[in-house]
């Protein structure tokens, strides 16, 4: 049997604070990865939003050579120091609060752990498990990784450029509908809640027109994954550089047949629920978006989007 590939060495820092975390992606981010990448020490990074041990931030850091893991790690504890010594005062969260955070995140993440509550303003460097289980080994691994790092790069760009919520939840919307396979009909839909169902039919004359455009984009981003990094390319809009770095990350998986990730529709709900996280929506947010999704997909497949009736948003909810 031959042997696992080496995985990329990381460095995984944990940022908790009080404050809200687009603060983070606004302030620390931005200096400490210019750093890293002017002293050559790293060269791609991504990262999450996470409640465990208390609001925080999940910046990981891909070493470019993996003896530079305590320079790295000592620039983070710099930036992060500074950072935390620039904020103002904040009121950290208590433990009867972060117990009650907990037991909810816990009712929808059962496998999760709570842990304690970390102190506000502080850095924790942990280790960086790759969840093979979701994503795979080797080339599988790498290239969902590399759409972690495009996704977080928009993301980041998106709260730098002070995107409001509504162009959040209306960029998360697009990359649902567009990471369905463009080529074919979606399958049959889950039950869509009828309160989501009534939104959809209240929104839908905004929502079709997105709904068409990330299926163009999609189309454009599968086409070209393959050949060329054009799709993605910097000068594309965040849509398609977005779902061109999905298709790649589903195709090095589905290449893999003995891995247990291939299922691109699998995939594709595991990176667009992190895309919604890395842009603060919330899960009940990420819930609607993705009844909405499922409703605007199936018109949009179809070519019912012209039927102002809205008869085939509740066809899916008898």
């Amino acid at each position: 049997m031959l042997s696992p590939e080496p995985e990329d060495p990381w460095v995984s820092a944990h940022v908790f604070t009080a404050h809200p975390l687009d603060l983070v992606v606004r302030r620390l981010l931005p200096a400490v990865v210019d750093d890293l990448r002017q002293h050559g020490l790293a060269d791609r990074y991504f990262f999450l939003r996470h409640w465990q041990c208390g609001p925080h931030l999940r910046l990981r850091v891909r070493l470019t050579r993996p003896q530079d893991e305590s320079a790295v790690r000592a620039a983070l504890a710099e930036h992060a120091t500074t950072f935390f010594q620039e904020l103002p005062s904040s009121q950290s969260m208590t433990e009867r609060q972060y117990r009650e955070l907990a037991e909810r995140f816990a009712a929808l993440e059962p496998e999760s752990e709570p842990g304690t509550l970390a102190a506000n303003d502080s850095l924790a460097f942990l280790p960086y498990r790759s969840e093979h289980g979701k994503y795979g080994h080797g080339a599988a691994l790498r290239a969902v990784e590399e759409c972690f790092a495009t996704c977080s790069e928009l993301a980041a760009a998106a709260v730098l450029a002070d995107w409001s919520p509504a162009r959040r939840l209306a960029h998360c919307f697009a990359l649902l509908v567009g990471s369905q396979d463009p080529g074919a009909r979606p399958a049959a839909l889950a039950p869509v809640p009828p309160s989501v169902v009534e939104q959809y039919r209240q929104r839908r004359a905004a929502l079709l027109p997105v709904a068409r455009a990330a299926r163009a984009a999609s189309a454009t981003a599968t086409a070209t994954a393959t050949a060329t990094a054009m799709a993605g390319g910097a000068d594309a809009d965040p849509v398609t550089r977005w779902l061109a770095a999905l298709r790649r990350a589903q195709e090095h998986a589905t290449d893999r047949a003995t891995d247990p990730a291939t299922d691109p529709a699998r995939l594709a709900g595991h990176l667009t629920h992190l895309a919604c996280n890395r842009l603060g929506v919330r899960l009940d947010q990420e819930a609607t978006l993705r009844g909405m999704a499922q409703l605007a997909a199936a018109e949009t497949c179809d070519g019912a989007g012209h039927d102002d009736t809205g008869h085939h948003a509740a066809g899916h909810n008898d």
